[in-house]
C-alpha cells in the first residue's frame, strides 16, 4: 500500500464518522436537530406588540419587503447562511409612531439554529432557542 494510501483511508474514515453523527433518527423533529453548515435557517417574527407591527428586513445583499402583521400573527424567512460567518439580517420595527431596530440573525451568535423565533414585543425582542428564553434590547 503506497503511502497516500495510508492517509486517504484514516481520513475517509475519520470524514464518515463525523457525517453519522449529523445522522440522526428520522423520529428526531428537524427544528431540534443540531444545526449544520449546509442546513438553511428561518427567521420566524412574531407580533406581540399591542398595535399593528410593520417591519421592514434585509441584509447586505437581499430585500425582503415591508409586511404588516396583526397582533399575534408571524412572518418568517429562510436563507443559507455564508461560509465564511458574514450573514446579518436586521429589520425595522413601526408601531404607534415608535421606530426600532434589531440584528435578527447575527451569524456570530445565531449559527447553532436551524430556526428562530423572535417574539417582538414593545421593549425588545425575545427568542425561544432549546436552551431557554432570550430576551434583548432595541439595537
Amino acid at each position: 500500500m503506497t503511502t497516500s494510501m495510508k492517509l486517504a483511508i484514516p481520513t475517509f474514515v475519520t470524514v464518515l464518522s463525523l457525517l453519522q453523527c449529523y445522522s440522526l433518527p428520522a423520529q428526531v423533529p428537524s427544528s431540534i436537530r443540531p444545526k449544520r453548515f449546509w442546513d438553511r435557517t428561518t427567521i420566524v417574527l412574531i407580533n406581540r406588540v399591542d398595535d399593528v407591527l410593520t417591519l421592514h428586513c434585509k441584509s447586505k445583499d437581499d430585500v425582503l419587503g415591508v409586511h404588516i402583521l396583526q397582533k399575534g400573527e408571524s412572518w418568517e424567512f429562510s436563507f443559507d447562511p455564508n461560509f465564511f460567518f458574514r450573514t446579518l439580517f436586521y429589520c425595522s420595527f413601526q408601531w404607534d409612531g415608535e421606530t426600532h431596530y434589531f440584528d435578527v440573525y447575527k451569524q456570530t451568535r445565531d449559527y447553532r439554529y436551524k430556526k428562530i423565533w423572535w417574539q417582538v414585543k414593545i421593549d425588545g425582542v425575545c427568542s425561544r432557542v432549546t436552551e431557554g428564553l432570550f430576551c434583548f434590547p432595541w439595537n
